[in-house]
């Protein structure tokens, strides 16, 4: 009795790129033409040579056009190695690099989604360290909810608000309002509560 294993051939990419916008790291790759590889894992590090751990929880699979995968648990200022690891094949490619940059200037953000039920994420960036508070409030203007109340580094920064006041309760349905404030800056915005 024979068997006989059929082993993929080497994969090739024709593009691997890094990009960072906003505290996020893109990570663009195709192959070459006429391959399909059942999908990669992504590798990171710290260091060029070594320590790459897999970040991936499943295959990244493609398209027609290319392969994509979105890594948002990066910090700002460091420096980051990714590597390519082949599923079929085992292959591996790179490393590549990109630095995540701060925000050049404060910024609060449209929270999402917005109406919302039961929550909703507010992200905000600060271009340097700084004491932080971001707080909810009714329509009359009372306080209803403080988010951040400390002192926060240089970088992109995103919360949840539960729709609970602060004894922990929930709100009712309506208009509220978030604003996010520091010694140089101070902005609110309008968000909808659905129930």
């Amino acid at each position: 009795f024979i068997t006989s294993t059929t082993i993929p051939p080497g994969i090739s990419l024709a593009t691997f790129a890094a990009d960072e916008d906003r505290g996020v790291v893109s990570l663009d790759w195709s192959v070459a033409a006429g391959q399909e590889p059942e999908g990669f894992h992504v590798l990171r590090s710290l260091s060029q040579d070594r320590g790459f751990q897999r970040i991936t929880a499943g295959v990244v699979s493609g398209t027609e056009t290319g392969y994509t995968f979105t890594d948002y648990d990066v910090r700002v200022n460091m420096v980051y190695y990714y590597m390519l690891e082949a599923e079929t094949t085992s292959d591996t490619f790179g490393p590549i690099t990109i630095k995540v940059s701060p925000p050049d200037d404060f910024t609060l953000d449209q929270n999402f989604p917005n109406p919302f039920n039961p929550s909703t994420t507010i992200r905000y960036e600060i271009p340097k360290q700084t004491k932080v508070i971001l707080k909810v409030y009714n329509l009359l203007g009372q306080e209803v909810k403080t988010l951040v109340n400390a002192t926060q580094q240089a970088g992109f920064h995103t919360i949840i608000w539960t729709g609970l006041n602060g004894a922990g309760n929930a709100v009712s349905s309506g208009l509220y309002f978030y604003r996010l404030e520091t010694g140089e800056f101070s902005r609110a915005k309008k968000m909808l509560l659905l129930k």
